[in-house]
């Protein structure tokens, strides 16, 4: 028997599952005894949350493949045509380029993601300007103050 056709471990324990079930079903029918019917309840209650449980797994392993397969190989790229950045980032960077050379405030930084994209959350905010500071054109000047100086990074 090839390993192609040899059923997998998940197969049989599918199999097993459907056969104990059989068996508790016959059980259950021919048991007058309550302390069985109540044990037999019990297992008849852990295979059905066993198959809800396999259902769900089999969903989430099929949205994994389906997320395997949408996303290349080397795993998501920056945007090289925007000087490595994303798509957010760089809307804030064209934002800024009509100004130049300028010092520009935390705030302000903020307040250009929230115009020019689609991020409103404050920890989101806060981490795509701390992202942008350190990997963009821009050089420190004091706490809370930066400096865009176009085409640096």
């Amino acid at each position: 028997m090839s390993a192609e056709s040899e059923p997998s471990s998940e197969s049989v324990i599918r199999q097993d599952i459907d056969r104990v079930q059989d068996d508790v079903s016959a059980l259950s029918d021919s048991s007058d005894n309550e302390q069985v019917v109540e044990l037999l309840s019990a297992i008849e209650d852990f295979i059905i949350e066993f198959k809800r449980l396999d259902a769900e797994k089999r969903k989430l392993e099929a949205r994994v493949d389906d997320l395997d397969r949408r996303v290349p190989a080397g795993g998501i790229k920056a945007d090289s045509s925007a000087g490595g950045t994303n798509p957010r980032d760089q809307a804030v960077l064209d934002a800024l380029e009509d100004r130049g050379r300028c010092k520009i405030q935390v705030p302000e930084l903020k307040q250009l993601y929230r115009r020019h994209t689609d991020i409103k959350n404050k920890r989101t905010l806060d981490d795509r300007v701390r992202h942008l500071t350190v990997d963009g054109p821009f050089e420190f000047v004091s706490p809370g103050l930066w400096e865009y100086i176009p085409g640096s990074n």
